[in-house]
């Protein structure tokens, strides 16, 4: 599986609200940060997807590694 899948898979499992999977994929190295080039998620990244489908502990989680990592979305 190559890091664009496991990116795919991240914004998919933030869209589904799936915090426990969004934190084993970043913890396994997956950029939270990346946007999907191909997909239905096209130029979103992990936190936005989370965003719109209004899941706010993701959100949370996602903002505070933003905050630490100071990388601008």
């Amino acid at each position: 599986m190559t890091n664009t899948d496991k990116e795919y898979i991240l914004r998919r499992l933030a869209w589904n609200g799936n915090l426990q999977g969004v934190k084993k994929l970043i913890k396994e190295g997956v950029n939270p940060f990346a946007k999907d080039k191909e997909c239905w998620f096209k130029n979103q990244t992990a936190l936005q997807v989370a965003k719109l489908a209004g899941h706010h502990k993701i959100v949370l989680y996602l903002e505070s590694l933003k905050k630490q990592s100071n990388v601008s979305i």
